[in-house]
């Protein structure tokens, strides 16, 4: 099965993930070891902050120097980005250009708000007006917020994908236990490892699985197993 982590931050010197060519090789290395054969490289894309052509532009180039050192036997890559979420964002013109690979898959993470309303009325305007599907970066951390529940109707009706990060898992017990119930309740169907470095946010999918495999049963483990390789295909098979 080729695994996909559509999450990462291992492009070099672009945000605050990976920060040398160095590391970004160490964290696709143990991405590899841990199964994964695909990787979306998914720098931060903050509108408020950096014009969207400059964003773009940093990454292709910071892709373009570490592919020099990739061989054909690393995992495959491909860039997107994660999208912090700002109002009105289904409306804006250029918003092709930050989907995943000129899919029509966006990461799309919820910003802390007072209520994320307005954001599940964007998801499904992007999808409707747009034809463009979120998927929704680690929503365990904004499951507590006002309006959540409007968001995982949206997961529900099939006009996002739930994301969670594997590191949610041993980050402390209320992580953990928020996402597990989100993926009991369908509502996670997508473990990706969101992973900044290799000493303090290194990929921790083994570490996710067992525990998902041991409360949840080897059949969820499966289950999420085969929506990452449906998903895997749409990106890279087109």
């Amino acid at each position: 099965m080729a695994y996909i982590d559509v999450h990462s931050h291992i492009l070099p010197g672009v945000d605050d993930g990976a920060r040398s060519i160095n590391e970004s090789l160490q964290l696709i290395s143990k991405l590899k070891k841990q199964g994964v054969t695909r990787i979306l490289a998914t720098p931060h894309f903050y509108a408020s902050v950096c014009s969207l052509e400059d964003t773009v532009k940093k990454a292709q180039e910071s892709y373009a120097d570490l592919k020099m050192f990739l061989t054909n036997a690393d995992p495959q890559i491909k860039i997107g980005y994660e999208v912090h979420y700002f109002k009105n964002i289904s409306k804006i013109d250029d918003i092709e250009k930050l989907t995943i690979d000129g899919t029509r898959f966006l990461l799309l993470e919820l910003a802390h708000m007072p209520s994320l309303e307005p954001a599940a009325e964007d998801i499904i305007s992007l999808v409707l007006d747009r034809h463009i599907t979120p998927i929704l970066a680690h929503i365990e951390r904004f499951a507590l917020l006002p309006g959540f529940d409007r968001i995982t109707e949206t997961i529900k009706d099939g006009f996002s994908i739930g994301q969670i990060n594997a590191s949610a898992f041993s980050l402390n017990r209320k992580s953990k236990k928020i996402a597990l119930g989100l993926i009991k309740e369908g509502y996670g169907q997508i473990i990706a490892s969101d992973t900044h470095s290799v000493n303090s946010r290194p990929p921790e999918f083994d570490n996710a699985f067992k525990i998902i495999g041991k409360k949840l049963g080897e059949d969820t483990v499966k289950k999420i197993m085969a929506e990452n390789n449906i998903l895997s295909e749409k990106i890279f098979k087109r």
